[in-house]
């Protein structure tokens, strides 16, 4: 059998082979899709001349996909707008949730594409209502600041104030002009607190007074009276620095380092080159109490204390007074034993003087030069001068002592 019928302008017929007793319920089927297009149809013009709901223009598209009307032209313009309802959507969800943080001007430009969009979207109420809030909360934080060119903080809103509007969800989310100035009010007043502090500690390290002056600078406050303070007091104790080095570098007198010493002292500033130069006054005037008590004794401190006392002083890297002293004290020990050694010793021998003296012109085991200039030899050898009375025989060597 054969079967026309038509929607409009369009007609379609159909050849079956199929039995009579099938034509009817084919009819019906056929007459339904054909009725249900055309709704879809009339829907979709309705959609098309107006601004719907981004969820109706979603769900026409899905009866589209439904009927298989993949190429008719109104479904085609209908996945375009629903493309840029759902992109504009994506995005404005993003910026009420406050995952990506935006200018106001870029939601405002946001709000403004979806002017241009004929759809009607379901975030948009709320970011216009998240940019209203976020204008009036600008206004607000605005009347909160300074106006004035040269910052004071006798003219800045509390701290408390402050702290509270930026904890106000209006410009979360949001990178604010207001909220940047709200953040550098409060770094403003909190140096000032920290410099009010620093000025009170009887002795700041230069490092954090260095450190107040350059912030001072970045937050614009050089012009306050208590940063130019720190300035000087950091200028003062810098350029005291620079001396301490030259002195620290090289071999002082003590006077000098005491002189410096007290000066940084007066300064009120806690310096690594005065705790230096502290440490090395108290060792040096530590070492030179010892050397006026061996001094003092009337020449009878033993060698090792003389040269212990110089071998310290090299130490020191301090020049103090009493170091000649106790240099040509132990120069004079040394000449003596020189001395008592050749009157002593004979020349070559390896007995010590106290070993010579000792044996009262025995023969000692020690090693001395060969004769030959062929090396050491060991035995028992006459080290000493004959110890004799006779005036003939005491100045001469001897191989023994027969006194």
């Amino acid at each position: 059998g054969s079967l026309s019928c038509g929607c409009g302008a369009s007609v379609l017929r159909a050849t079956v082979r199929w039995p009579p007793s099938l034509l009817g319920r084919f009819e019906a089927l056929l007459s339904r899709r054909l009725a249900a297009r055309k709704r879809w149809i009339a829907a979709v013009e309705v959609a098309l001349s107006g601004s719907p709901p981004l969820g109706e223009v979603t769900a026409l598209l899905g009866r589209a996909e439904t009927m298989q009307l993949h190429d008719d032209a109104r479904a085609a313009e209908l996945s375009r707008r629903a493309a840029g309802g759902e992109a504009w959507e994506a995005r404005a969800a993003a910026m009420l949730a406050g995952k990506a943080a935006c200018s106001l001007g870029a939601l405002q430009a946001h709000l403004r594409a979806a002017g241009s969009l004929p759809l009607r979207l379901p975030q948009e109420a709320a970011l216009r209502a998240k940019e209203a809030g976020a204008r009036a909360w600008a206004r607000e934080a605005e009347g909160a600041l300074q106006g004035a060119a040269r910052w004071q903080p006798s003219d800045a809103a509390s701290e408390e104030k402050l702290r509270s509007l930026l904890r106000r969800p209006e410009p979360a989310g949001l990178t604010l002009p207001a909220a940047e100035s709200l953040s550098r009010e409060l770094e403003r007043l909190g140096w000032v607190r920290e410099a009010a502090a620093l000025s009170e500690e009887p002795k700041p390290r230069l490092d954090a007074l260095k450190e107040a002056t350059s912030r001072a600078d970045l937050l614009g406050l050089s012009h306050l009276p208590a940063a130019a303070s720190l300035e000087r007091r950091a200028a003062a104790a810098s350029k005291w620095c620079g001396r301490a080095n030259n002195a620290l570098r090289r071999r002082s007198y003590l006077n000098q380092l005491q002189a410096l010493s007290a000066e940084g002292a007066a300064l009120g500033v806690a310096t690594e080159q005065l705790e230096e130069i502290d440490e090395r006054v108290a060792s040096a005037a530590r070492w030179s109490e010892r050397a006026r008590a061996a001094l003092a004794s009337g020449g009878s401190a033993s060698v090792e204390e003389a040269v212990a006392l110089a071998t310290e002083a090299a130490a020191l890297d301090v020049t103090v007074a009493e170091e000649g002293k106790v240099k040509e004290l132990v120069q004079s020990h040394e000449l003596w034993a020189k001395r008592a050694t050749g009157a002593f010793v004979k020349r070559g021998c390896g007995a010590s003087l106290l070993e010579a003296l000792t044996h009262r012109g025995e023969p000692l085991e020690t090693t001395a030069e060969s004769e030959d200039g062929g090396g050491e030899q060991s035995g028992t050898t006459a080290c000493c001068f004959c110890t004799g009375n006779d005036a003939a025989t005491t100045s001469k060597f001897m191989i023994g002592c027969d006194a």
